[in-house]
């Protein structure tokens, strides 16, 4: 169950790029999903894993410059820093 929901973002992110064939909106997507995900974590009282917490600012941080300077170049380079 824990991987599913560590999958989610992602799933939700490359889904929303396949129908849209938009990286911003799938950007955006997977922002709003992964703030989800962190929100449900810690209302249920868990701690935050690490690297999702590093995963996570890096998700903000690369996406809202993505969605700034409405350049794709930024959200690719998430998984390269990871």
């Amino acid at each position: 169950m824990k991987l599913l929901s560590d999958l989610l973002p992602l799933i939700a992110f490359f889904a929303a790029w396949q129908i849209t064939d938009n990286i911003f909106v799938a950007t955006a997507i997977l922002m709003v999903a992964m703030t989800i995900q962190v929100a449900i974590i810690y209302m249920k009282g868990n701690t935050i894993d690490p690297v999702l917490k590093g995963s996570y600012l890096l998700v903000i941080l690369f996406g809202a410059l993505t969605l700034f300077f409405r350049s794709e170049e930024f959200i690719q380079w998430k998984p390269s820093i990871l």
